[in-house]
């Protein structure tokens, strides 16, 4: 019986073990959602513009002002 729980065990740590390289490999080879973008776009636009210049001229931006302090820390 306990031959069995250990193989068992060896089986589903492989199996993890072998998503969670599928998944790094995935995340190292993509640019990640289209929020990645767009949030490092507007975070270009509010360093060079500001806020007020930001929520005039796009519509997409329709975050608080504390995203937007946020973005320009980072």
């Amino acid at each position: 019986m306990n031959s069995t729980r250990d193989l068992r065990t060896i089986c589903i740590v492989a199996l993890a073990l072998v998503a969670l390289t599928l998944k790094l490999a995935i995340a190292y080879n993509t640019i990640g959602t289209n929020d990645a973008v767009f949030f490092y776009g507007f975070s270009k636009v509010l360093s060079e513009h500001g806020l007020e210049w930001t929520y005039q001229h796009s519509r997409y931006f329709n975050h608080p002002p504390l995203t937007a302090y946020y973005l320009r820390g980072i």
